[in-house]
This record gives structure tokens, sequence and C-alpha cells, in this order.
């Protein structure tokens, strides 16, 4: 059964879905910033993880054993049976997702995984996740991605604040560093030959700050905890664009199966430790 999460802080409201766990709906006002799935693709935001991406034969190795998994990992398809909500306030929702044994048949890590939302002024909101090592002697490697769908238009503009080497994401699904690459800050959204497998992406970002501006609507993505940055959309990006910040890559075409430890922007936690992630989103409106 699908339950909705509405959090508010009078400026902004944000709805959640909890089957799967993704965001549905974010208005400012009147205007709704979040893609109603109206087009072609029947998500809005899912979570990727603890994989970014496609693997050679959905599978990767650890400790010399083989794993499958499915593109993107598995918590996009994860429902309120595997999640916790471990908090719930006004402007405030955090879910909580553990391991457990159907996880570790797939990804052999103990850990809790906490997905927070927050609204933090009447322009902000924050999506914190915090990847905690349950376990005493293992390190634990995972990836981390967000999917966002947005509402755009064939007059935005997409500003990064530093020049940025871009190539086209992702022939077959996999990387190819020998793709044409080219340098720019700017992409006009009526000027990419927007298509699900060949979209602009920087691998290794210089830029700490994404702006998307068209003349409804801006959103401003801080994007200083990740590495890489996509762009993504399945009806010619005119109507919408997922703004994709990661950590963790799909993986090479010239590649076989990878030991997880050493896949291309892997994140590592020690023993008992943490990591945490911020992505900040602002926004206005005209």
């Amino acid at each position: 059964m699908n339950k909705i999460i509405n959090i508010s802080n009078g400026d902004l409201i944000l709805s959640i879905n909890t089957n799967p766990v993704e965001m549905i709906s974010l208005k400012k006002g009147d205007t709704e910033f979040l893609y109603q799935r109206d087009g072609s693709w029947a998500k809005t935001s899912p979570l990727l993880f603890p994989i970014c991406g496609k693997l050679k034969y959905d599978s990767y190795i650890y400790e010399s054993k083989i794993y499958k998994i499915p593109k993107h990992g598995f918590a996009q398809t994860h429902s309120t049976d595997k999640w916790e909500v471990k908090e719930n306030t006004e402007n405030k929702v955090i879910f909580s997702l553990s391991s457990n044994k159907e996880l570790l048949e797939i990804y052999p890590f103990e850990f809790e995984f906490l997905f927070e939302f927050e609204l933090k002024d009447s322009n902000n909101l924050n999506i914190k996740t915090t990847m905690i090592n349950k376990s005493k002697t293992k390190e634990l490697f995972y990836s981390l991605g967000h999917h966002p769908a947005f509402n755009t238009s064939k007059e935005g503009v997409i500003k990064f604040n530093k020049v940025e080497k871009m190539l086209d994401v992702f022939p077959n699904g996999f990387v190819d560093l020998e793709t044409e690459t080219y340098m720019t800050n700017e992409i006009k959204v009526n000027d990419v030959k927007w298509h699900p497998d060949m979209n602009p992406c920087v691998v290794k970002l210089e830029s700490d700050k994404v702006v998307y501006k068209d003349n409804v609507r801006e959103i401003n993505f801080d994007i200083t905890d990740f590495e890489s940055m996509l762009l993504w959309s399945k009806d010619g990006g005119t109507k919408w664009l997922c703004f994709e910040p990661w950590n963790g890559l799909p993986d090479f075409v010239n590649e076989d199966i990878n030991e997880i430890s050493e896949k291309h922007g892997i994140l590592s936690v020690k023993e008992n430790e943490s990591h945490t992630s911020n992505l900040l989103i602002s926004l206005k409106t005209f």
C-alpha cells in the first residue's frame, strides 16, 4: 500500500512516496518543481544505492566471491516494509534501511543507511545520507547517487561554476573514456540531442555548484560532496531533466567484473564508522 509523507516549512511542500521511498512532489507556492510522471518515465527521484549505474554481467567481486546486483542497486525498489521511518517532524523526515539476511546475499556488508529530507528555510531542501558500517571487523564499500527529475523547458540553461570536461553517457550503459569530450561550463537544453544512453556527464567534477534556470524557475544544486554529475532525460530534455550527482560510476567498457573495493568512485567506511553526504537544493520562482 502506498503511503505519502508530506513535510512543509510554510513556503515549501515536499511529498515523499514510501513505496518505494522517493520524492514525488516539491512545490514552492503554486510552482511544481518535480516531474509528475506524465511522460515516458515511471519514476521521479529514485535513490541509487549501493551502486550507481550498470555492472558487467550485473556482478561484482568481494573476497573472491561473485555477487549479483541489479542496475542502480536495490534501494530504489525498497518500500516501507524494508525502510523504517526513524523521525518525522513538520519539516523533516528520516528513513532508515538496514542490512538483513536477504540483502546480505547480494551485498555482504552490515550497515544502517539513513536517508533524510529537511526543508531548511523558504528556499532550501537538504537531502542528507549517512552510511553506518555496523561491522567490527570489515571495511564497507558503497556508491551513492541521486536521480531527481525536475520540470524544465527548452529555454532552460544549465551552468556549472567551473569549466568542466564533458562526455556523453553512457554507450550501452558503461563508461567509455574514449568518447569525444568537450570543455564548457554552460549547456543549453535545446542544444542537446537528448537520448537515454547518451547525455552529458562530468566524470570528475571541478565545480561544487550547478544551476538550472528558465523563465519560470531557478534550481541551484550544491554538489560539494559528490565526484560526478550526470544530466539525463527520456523525453528529449525539453520538459524534464534528471540532475544526478553521484559518488560511484558504472563499470568501464574495457574492464571485466570488478572487485568492489576497486570500483571507480567507490566510497569506503571503516569498521564502526560512518560517512555522510549532503545535497542542498535551492529553489526560486519568477
